[in-house]
């Protein structure tokens, strides 16, 4: 199942591709919507590969590299991953994608599999070299 957690949506819906004033200069958030957003279309896709944590390897993205490898050959503009896997995402981060880093997660083998915790902080995954952060909140019963 695909998803995109209400944090990533309400940052990127502004779509906000250019300075907010023309001739002036752009700051991190809007350099950083750049990267995740097509400048041609101003649309994006985001792959959402978070799943591993809470479910534990997941059949056809357990090669993290070449997964994330396909999905830039496919043109998606970003990948969201945990803190954790970074480091085997590959070149392809940062030269064909943004990355969204998750900063929550739970497990199914919990008594309580829908209890959220945060794993990273925002301030993590910016020295990861992310391009935004993502969050999962579930909410009523």
């Amino acid at each position: 199942m695909a998803y995109m957690s209400s944090a990533v949506a309400m940052a990127l819906t502004k779509n906000s591709t250019a300075p907010a004033v023309p001739g002036e200069q752009m700051i991190g958030k809007d350099i950083r919507l750049r990267r995740i957003f097509d400048q041609k279309t101003g649309k994006n896709v985001i792959v959402p590969m978070d799943h591993g944590t809470s479910m534990g390897p997941v059949k056809g993205i357990a090669d993290i590299r070449a997964t994330v490898d396909k999905i830039a050959d496919g043109g998606a503009s970003a990948i969201v991953i945990h803190k954790g896997l970074v480091p085997f995402a590959g070149p392809a981060v940062g030269d064909q994608l943004a990355l969204i880093v998750h900063i929550s997660a739970s497990t199914s083998l919990s008594v309580d599999p829908n209890y959220k915790v945060l794993v990273a902080t925002p301030e993590e995954a910016a020295s990861l070299g992310a391009d935004g952060v993502s969050i999962h909140c579930n909410i009523g019963g």
